[in-house]
């Protein structure tokens, strides 16, 4: 894992290993033992990144579901979620900073600055489990769409 790239799935042979990241000029390769992986190829995951842009204010979020220390706790494996769940989070991340432009300009300028990276946390039934921690400033673990409307995620 990369934080704030991405994660390389390396066919090393079982058990632990260790890879070396090499980089130049924008871009970078991860080399193990036996294999290797760069952006474009189907052994590299990266996160996946929105933009969003209301009345001339912009916020890029990153969707952060590979890094094995996004949980709160512990580690826990990568989850990627499929292209139509990642949709879902779009969607209602762009209506949530359409609502905070609209309607709460200050936050708006300010937001961007603070909020990078998002953290999709499965849905818990009649809750809404979210939060932040000082470890990890710029993320925030949420609640998928599912459970999520624009006005309360905002």
């Amino acid at each position: 894992m990369l934080p704030t790239l991405g994660a390389a799935r390396l066919t090393e042979g079982g058990g632990f290993t260790t890879a070396e990241v090499r980089g130049a000029a924008g871009s970078f390769t991860i080399h193990g033992e036996r294999s290797q992986a760069t952006p474009g190829t189907a052994a590299w995951s990266p996160l996946r990144e929105f933009r969003f842009e209301a009345r001339g204010r912009v916020l890029v979020l990153r969707l952060d579901d590979l890094d094995p220390h996004r949980g709160l706790y512990h580690p826990i494996p990568p989850e990627r979620l499929t292209e139509t769940e990642a949709a879902g989070w779009r969607d209602l991340l762009g209506e949530a900073w359409r609502l905070i432009v609209d309607h709460l300009p200050d936050y708006a300028d300010i937001l961007p600055t603070g909020l990078t990276s998002i953290v999709p946390n499965p849905a818990v039934p009649f809750r809404l489990p979210s939060a932040s921690t000082g470890e990890a400033f710029g993320s925030a673990v949420i609640a998928g769409p599912e459970a999520e409307e624009p006005a309360t995620l905002a």
